[in-house]
């Protein structure tokens, strides 16, 4: 629900791998995403990807952090919508 929410006024998404550390299934990836949303809003912010993928190479596990709640607008979406999907 949350996910479709998020992605159903995104125009364009934006990643750059900065740095990716893997061992064995299991790794991290740090990214530097630049979003674009409807009505001209963008977002950019770093992100941390936590990943594991299983024997044939697929995803099995991913999760993501911000290491910081972005400012304005975005902080406030953020916050917002953490109120209503706990």
């Amino acid at each position: 629900k949350g996910l479709e929410w998020g992605l159903s006024s995104m125009v364009k998404a934006g990643f750059e791998v900065e740095k990716c550390w893997v061992e064995g299934s299991e790794g991290v990836v740090k990214v530097k995403t630049n979003h674009e949303f409807k009505g001209n809003f963008k977002v950019d912010i770093m992100q941390i990807f936590l990943f594991e993928v299983n024997e044939d190479g697929k995803l099995k596990y991913l999760q993501s952090f911000v290491p910081y709640r972005p400012g304005g607008l975005p902080g406030f979406l953020t916050k917002v919508t953490g109120m209503f999907w706990k």
